[in-house]
């Protein structure tokens, strides 16, 4: 339990002096100081700490302090502080202590002429507050916002372009030319005698008839012939059709005998529309 102090007046005044306090008692709280404390009395940190016999600064919430029990010695124009009591006014306190009421405020800040009682007042320009250099608060910085960078553009390849195909003017396939029968040249007398032989193998039958006739229409009896279409000896045969019916090599080189037989077996199997439908 704190005791209450009685009203006191400390001055500093040139020259040595005692000056004794009545004693009290304080029961530290969470969060005090001695400085607070020391303060709050009108004594010294060094005091409070010498009357409860502290080697440091520590002290520990419900910790009791005794509080102005020694005689305190000021030096001459020591920090003079002043208690306030109930009643007092600035105007009393600047005359009391022959400073002004503006000193007062400077000197502790106040701003305005309120005071509280049981609180202290710097009344002596010694006590001024050191004023220490506060920099200002450094701004936090602004933060811009950068866009990515924007990746470089692809340069795609663009071929040249084509120059339109020429177009070629080709002509029409001309149709083979049509191949005409040329019979061949009537040879002399000769000619004739190896018609007559070539006739010669025919018989009585009515197939050799109808051969005697293609014959002369063909070959006109030459069992040489040769027609430039493709066609040979007595009977016009192509190469196919006298593979066909048995023959061998070319028509025309074979005997009349031979050109003979296989004009029979030819017009045997397929009659005279193998030659013409005239016939």
């Amino acid at each position: 339990m704190k005791k209450v102090l009685a009203a006191s007046t400390v001055v500093a005044v040139a020259g040595s002096f005692a000056a004794t306090a009545n004693a009290a008692e304080y029961t530290v709280k969470s969060g005090d100081t001695l400085w607070a404390i020391s303060q709050q009395y009108g004594t010294s940190v060094a005091n409070i700490k010498a009357e409860n016999n502290l080697t440091s600064n520590l002290i520990l919430p419900k910790q009791v302090l005794k509080i102005n029990e020694k005689t305190v010695k000021a030096a001459p124009h020591d920090t003079t502080l002043y208690h306030i009591v109930a009643g007092d006014t600035l105007g009393k306190i600047a005359a009391q202590f022959n400073v002004t009421v503006a000193d007062l405020k400077a000197w502790n800040n106040l701003a305005s002429d309120l005071i509280i009682a049981g609180k202290t007042l710097k009344v002596s320009a010694q006590q001024a507050p050191v004023k220490t250099y506060q920099a200002p608060a450094q701004q936090a910085p602004v933060k811009t916002y950068q866009a990515p960078a924007q990746p470089a553009p692809v340069k795609t390849y663009q071929a040249p372009a084509q120059p339109a195909p020429v177009k070629t003017y080709q002509a029409p396939a001309q149709p083979a030319p049509v191949k005409t029968y040329q019979a061949p040249a009537q040879q002399a007398p000769k000619a004739a005698t190896t018609q007559t032989s070539a006739a010669s193998y025919a018989t009585n039958s009515s197939v050799d008839a109808h051969l005697k006739l293609i014959m002369q229409r063909e070959s006109g009896g030459n069992p040489r012939a040769v027609n430039p279409a493709g066609y040979y000896g007595l009977f016009q045969f192509s190469p196919s059709t006298w593979a066909a019916v048995g023959g061998t090599g070319n028509p025309a080189d074979a005997s009349v005998e031979e050109q003979w037989k296989r004009a029979r077996i030819l017009y045997t199997q397929y009659g005279a529309q193998h030659w013409s439908t005239a016939y």
